[in-house]
């Protein structure tokens, strides 16, 4: 029997991406499925990361707007120091906590583009 998480999605948007994620938690995809999660998620991180540093270099230095990034970022690092550990659970929570910060980061590049 197959499981929708047991399929790979090539193509998948990264809201798709993100929701699935945070799903993990609730209904345990694979460790196949956790660590191709993992993956494009990293990527996903890696290139807002850089869009929203780029964004923040504009802001006003020390505004609240400015702060707001900087923190964001900061965060980056520490969120990708992680890794999905020996079991099923600690991989989906890792997932989830990834797809916590891709949508932060999602949130702030798309705030930053009224500005």
């Amino acid at each position: 029997m197959t499981h929708p998480t047991d399929r790979a999605a090539p193509h998948q948007t990264l809201d798709a991406l993100v929701a699935e994620a945070q799903a993990a938690t609730e209904v345990l995809p694979t460790i196949d499925r956790c660590r191709h999660l993992d993956t494009q998620l990293r990527d996903a991180i890696r290139d807002l990361h850089a869009r929203v540093e780029e964004k923040a270099a504009g802001l006003p230095p020390r505004s609240r707007a400015w702060y707001a990034c900087v923190t964001l970022t900061d965060r980056t690092e520490d969120v990708l120091a992680g890794s999905l550990g020996y079991g099923l659970l600690s991989a989906a929570t890792r997932v989830a906590a990834l797809a916590r910060h891709c949508r932060a980061l999602t949130d702030a590049s798309e705030a930053m583009n009224g500005r």
